[in-house]
């Protein structure tokens, strides 16, 4: 599918239910495919907070890192 269809759904996933670390990755994992590197790397740092050690968000900022090496 288009990354960017994907972000304005989950944009309105996290306003609903902010305290959950899933969809702030899964925003992260959108915007990084739209290559919105940035906001990325601040949706998985808030899934992060949400929830310490999630992994898929640990990922997700370790995916940012490689692609700001680039």
């Amino acid at each position: 599918g288009e990354p960017a269809a994907a972000v304005a759904p989950l944009e309105e996933a996290t306003r609903r239910d902010p305290d959950q670390p899933y969809p702030w990755a899964q925003l992260g994992n959108a915007y990084l495919a739209a290559d919105r590197v940035t906001d990325a790397a601040a949706a998985f740092r808030t899934a992060l907070r949400v929830r310490p050690g999630y992994q898929p968000a640990a990922d997700g900022l370790a995916a940012v890192d490689r692609r700001l090496a680039q």
